[in-house]
């Protein structure tokens, strides 16, 4: 059995790096051949469309990802827009090894990873990589980009985004190198984004039908059940139910007793009494979502910031990626 391995050298602050070597020796443990991509010049997409390029259908038995979620979001996308273009090249399935911070994708298909990250953790996830069961997933489609994970609007990625300039500044002190891993510099971001943020108006049709108008400062739609590394909003999310979950919330107490009542670090009473009232919040599924802003509105796509928009249009692409899960995913 042979292996390919991509490895994002930035992901998890240098995490992803550190863990290679450990994986390396879980491998040899296995008996399994590999073969490690990994280049900070070039973007992950490209290293990875360029290796397939050059490689047999039949030289890797599967794809494997080293990171967190902006790094299996990257390799997806390019796995699915490969396969579209080459319909007719049988690619590997993929597996997650999450370094990350968040870890939404790998945490909902079963494998749920601790802080610390432990050699427990890492040896479940390469067993899985080689001995895990099949499994196709859906992703969200939105201006010719594939979501694995969530699309924000509003709050979300007004958070984000003022993180991401925290980390700019952060990075260019190696004394406050440091602090740009785990949740620190999201923390940073939180108050001041939500002490500002404003209503607007939106119109949101899904699958042809009005289903919301009125007030929003924060909008998710979710291909994967874990949100934002610690919170579950849809409980009744699947990757592969060929549907998208949408989430809106309608003013900044509305967004602060959702995220207080879905935390997975829950005791099992309150999150009983959030799955009991999650039918009555502004939730709903679809395969197509249209959203119309009153003004443009940052849009967030698994970590990633784009332009800001007044007309969002989502749909989703069933079954679009083979991947490799531990056992039935979340």
């Amino acid at each position: 059995m042979k292996t390919l391995y991509i490895l994002n050298p930035e992901s998890g602050g240098g995490g992803a790096l550190q863990k290679w070597q450990k994986v390396q020796e879980l491998l040899d443990s296995f008996g399994v051949e590999h073969f490690l991509l990994s280049n900070k010049n070039l973007p992950l997409d490209e290293l990875l469309c360029s290796t397939i390029q050059k490689t047999e259908p039949d030289d890797f038995n599967a794809i494997i990802g080293i990171g967190g979620d902006g790094t299996h979001s990257a390799l997806l996308n390019a796995i699915i827009r490969y396969h579209f273009e080459h319909p007719g090249r049988k690619l590997p399935p993929y597996a997650f090894i999450p370094v990350g911070t968040g870890n939404d994708i790998a945490k909902s298909l079963g494998l749920d990873v601790r802080p610390e990250f432990l050699v427990g953790d890492l040896r479940r996830a390469v067993a899985t990589a080689i001995h895990g069961a099949d499994y196709m997933m859906d992703a969200g489609l939105y201006n010719n980009r594939y979501f694995l994970d969530a699309l924000t609007i509003g709050l979300d990625s007004q958070i984000l985004k003022l993180r991401n300039l925290h980390v700019a500044r952060f990075k260019r002190f190696s004394i406050t190198r440091w602090l740009v891993k785990g949740y620190f510099l999201y923390a940073l971001a939180v108050l001041p984004r939500f002490l500002e943020q404003k209503k607007i108006q939106a119109q949101i049709t899904v699958d042809d039908d009005l289903w919301y108008s009125g007030p929003l400062v924060n909008l998710i739609v979710n291909n994967t059940r874990v949100y934002g590394g610690n919170f579950v909003f849809c409980p009744e999310t699947y990757a592969s139910d060929g549907l998208l979950d949408i989430v809106v919330f309608t003013d900044r107490m509305d967004y602060l007793l959702k995220c207080l009542l879905a935390l997975r670090t829950n005791p099992t009473r309150v999150r009983a009494m959030y799955e009991d009232i999650a039918a009555t919040v502004r939730h709903v599924q679809g395969k197509k979502i249209k959203i119309q802003l009153s003004e443009p509105e940052t849009v967030q796509v698994d970590g990633e910031i784009l332009e800001a928009n007044d007309t969002i249009n989502i749909s989703v692409v069933p079954d679009a990626v083979h991947v490799k899960t531990p056992v039935e995913p979340e």
